[in-house]
């Protein structure tokens, strides 16, 4: 699966364009109906700007079970 996704910045401080920024922020992937990721073995990256961040493996089971537990 591939996503587009454009993530607002607020911040108590003028943001100059071309300054690195640091924050945080979740994305829910499953959230709209009909997006069920079937389970298995999973791998997300990010790509900003030209530049490819990850991989960050994780493992899907179901989505009745929490992959917390």
């Amino acid at each position: 699966m591939c996503f587009d996704w454009t993530v607002p910045v607020y911040s108590s401080q003028k943001i100059h364009p071309g300054v690195p920024l640091r924050g945080y922020f979740a994305v829910d992937v499953l959230a709209e109906k009909g997006k069920d990721l079937p389970p298995g073995k999973y791998a997300a990256y990010v790509v900003m700007n030209g530049a490819i961040y990850g991989p960050a493996k994780f493992e899907w089971a179901a989505p009745d079970v929490s992959p917390w537990a």
